[in-house]
């Protein structure tokens, strides 16, 4: 199907001088037309629909930014660039207050108006067909590729690219693509699972082997790591949560009560340390080695340092102090 030229409306009194950027917008495929005042400009747009409107700042009469306000009240969504020979900040600042769409200071070159005018007008496309050719070549690639070969790593490697994917095939609205890579999952399914029934087992027999993270992992080396005072704060708004809870179901005359209900989440602090400390010493294995190594790539960066025995205990009991138990 022929791609429809984008219509452009150049509005400026000096029009006959800005002819050769006109002729080399239209010999790259983009309809382009001319008025020579704001009133002319306004009744074109009113006529028929621009994709852009190139405005001069500076016409006898009408200013551009007048003129700006009018166009928009007739073509809310009607996208305009302003053209001016002013550098002044005011001058900036005004139009860009004005929810211009972009801005030209004079003299521009040909080029340079084209550059403009591509961008916001067949960026959006471009985008859509270079993450189509992407997809495709991608797509063939994969389909050639040995879903046995992946490790665990390998896997959450595949699953985060296919994540994009559908994020991106959807935002450029490219459907059909889109059906093509759902048309992957099935085998994708089928193969995880028998790597799983495989691999998993392997992972509990051999817990200092190489494995993801794992539920046992959760406490010390992602919990345990993180600030004593972001745990007692998180412990502390739960219970703000609770209390006020609490307060918009019962009257004050049930006030006893409700303290009696916050001793007793009270005392769920320390039952918090104690299993902190027993899942510490009786669940989770030691590593010698940092947890970096076996996390997903996108999660090294942001992997905690592993503590210490000695370190856990001090932690728990800075965390008891704070609480208060």
């Amino acid at each position: 199907m022929k791609h429809q030229a984008k219509a452009v409306l150049w509005v400026d009194d000096e029009a006959e001088l800005l002819e050769p950027h006109r002729m080399f917008l239209r010999d790259k495929g983009f309809e382009v037309e001319t008025a020579t005042n704001a009133d002319d400009a306004a009744e074109l747009v009113r006529r028929r629909p621009f994709d852009l409107v190139l405005l001069d700042e500076q016409m006898p009469g009408t200013r551009g930014l007048e003129s700006f306000a009018e166009l928009r009240d007739i073509d809310p969504t009607l996208q305009v660039v302003m053209v001016t020979k002013s550098e002044e900040d005011s001058t900036l600042t005004e139009a860009l207050g004005s929810d211009i769409a972009g801005y030209l200071v004079k003299p521009v070159s040909p080029r340079q108006v084209y550059a403009l005018v591509a961008r916001m007008l067949e960026g959006p496309r471009i985008r859509q067909q270079a993450i189509a050719r992407s997809f495709v070549d991608r797509f063939r690639a994969m389909q050639n590729e040995s879903l046995r070969d992946l490790d665990w790593r390998g896997w959450i490697d595949r699953y985060l690219e296919l994540v994009q994917w559908d994020l991106d095939l959807t935002s450029a609205n490219e459907m059909g693509l889109h059906d093509s890579l759902q048309g992957l999952f099935p085998d994708l399914r089928r193969e995880f699972a028998s790597f799983m029934a495989q691999a998993y087992p392997a992972w509990l027999k051999d817990l200092e082997g190489d494995r993801p993270p794992l539920s046992i992992d959760i406490v010390q080396e992602f919990l345990l790591p993180v600030s004593p005072g972001h745990i007692v704060q998180l412990a502390r708004r739960l219970h703000a949560a609770l209390k006020e809870q609490i307060l918009a179901v019962h009257p004050s005359t049930f006030k006893d009560e409700v303290q009696l209900i916050f001793d007793a989440v009270k005392m769920n602090y320390e039952l918090l340390g104690n299993q902190i400390g027993h899942i510490h010493w009786h669940l989770v294995p030691r590593r010698a080695d940092d947890p970096a190594p076996r996390m997903p790539a996108w999660t090294v960066e942001h992997a905690p340092r592993r503590l210490t025995a000695a370190e856990t205990a001090e932690r728990i009991a800075q965390i008891r102090g704070q609480l208060g138990v």
